[in-house]
């Protein structure tokens, strides 16, 4: 349920978002990667979307596919979180999150 997951959101910001200094060594890498990195990101940003599709029946066929796997995950899930291997971003959301017991 989207309310619920609003909710957990909220819940788990207000509890912790406040409180919980973000890890410095991560931003200080993060602002010195990200710049040098943001030219391969523009790259791969568009392949990651899948907006390479040049047959239009294609793309739209996976766009649809796409929205069926969210709408499954977010309906059996309570929460459900969509993250990148390669942002410290991510995996300190993802460790915030185990760390209250939301796996």
């Amino acid at each position: 349920n989207m309310a619920e997951s609003r909710d957990i959101a909220e819940y788990l910001y207000s509890k912790y978002a406040l409180w919980t200094p973000p890890n410095e060594l991560l931003r200080s890498l993060s602002n010195i990667i990200t710049p040098l990195l943001a030219p391969l990101y523009k790259v791969i940003a568009p392949l990651q979307a899948g907006s390479y599709r040049e047959n239009e029946f294609e793309y739209t066929s996976d766009i649809a596919e796409a929205k069926a796997e969210i709408y499954d995950a977010i309906s059996s899930r309570p929460v459900v979180i969509y993250t990148y291997e390669y942002s410290p971003f991510c995996s300190e959301a993802v460790a915030l999150l185990k760390s209250t017991g939301i796996n």
